[in-house]
């Protein structure tokens, strides 16, 4: 995470995103989807322009039930 963030500081987003995304994988697998949604959203905000995304983190947010956050990021 803190290399993510470093990443982030140094404005290399290809980087932060391939870190975040293999973040997000791991706590899918360790049935943390409360966290694998934060990091998701994490790399929305670095390519709010990729609809792969928005639609994993939807996907998600449907699973938590988060309906209204779901559906703005289907929209997107």
């Amino acid at each position: 995470v803190r290399l993510a963030e470093l990443y982030e500081k140094l404005q290399l987003t290809s980087d932060a995103i391939s870190l975040w995304d293999s973040i997000a994988d791991r706590h899918l697998r360790d049935g943390r989807d409360r966290d694998a949604a934060d990091m998701l959203r994490r790399i929305v905000t670095l390519d709010p322009h990729n609809p792969l995304t928005h639609v994993r983190l939807a996907e998600l947010l449907v699973r938590l039930r988060e309906l209204d956050e779901a559906i703005k990021e289907f929209a997107a």
